[in-house]
């Protein structure tokens, strides 16, 4: 195991919530490397048959699904456990104004900075009991954003700002497409 994180040494359960051919699934190996038991769903009855509300210490849900199963999953987890912290990923990162209220603890961004995903699960882990009910009681703000990968976001913006000035071998014409 890792020490550049403060996850404990005990076995954590986990439950990853995301469609079958979701790239969110490769996280499975990851928190398998880091010492979690991984449990994985789809939707909200996967997700209850999975759920000990006494064994899970953390829900990951893909929020990129369709039919706006993530926040049925939010409700059903915070149904059964509102102790237990939940991380979004996704691509709306907008999302976190909505996401906070309803108790979801963190929100990472895709594509996802894995090590930055691993310090804040051990930060939300080792978060002391008083503190964790204060800001389930709203008293407390103390939500997290994990940012993209940052040479991913950077590429990504290189690509966005550069694009519409590249010459097409078409039209062989500098500027926007008309």
């Amino acid at each position: 195991m890792s020490n550049a994180h403060p996850i404990s040494a005990m076995k954590n359960k986990m439950i990853l919530v995301a469609d079958e051919n979701s790239p969110v699934r490769t996280l499975t190996a990851v928190f398998t490397a880091e010492g979690f038991e991984v449990e994985q769903g789809e939707n909200v009855p996967e997700v209850c048959r999975a759920f000990d509300p006494y064994g899970a210490q953390l829900v990951l849900v893909d929020f990129d699904m369709p039919a706006d199963r993530g926040w049925d999953v939010i409700r059903a987890v915070k149904g059964l456990n509102p102790f237990v912290p939940i991380i979004v990923v996704t691509r709306r990162a907008a999302l976190a104004e909505l996401l906070a209220p309803v108790g979801v603890d963190a929100l990472a961004e895709k594509p996802v900075d894995v090590k930055t995903l691993l310090r804040t699960v051990g930060q939300l882990l080792s978060e002391p009991l008083a503190e964790r009910v204060e800001r389930i009681c709203n008293r407390l703000s103390n939500f997290r954003h994990v940012a993209p990968e940052p040479w991913r976001f950077c590429d990504d913006l290189l690509k966005r700002y550069t694009a519409p000035f590249l010459c097409t071998s078409e039209t062989k014409r500098w500027g926007l497409n008309e």
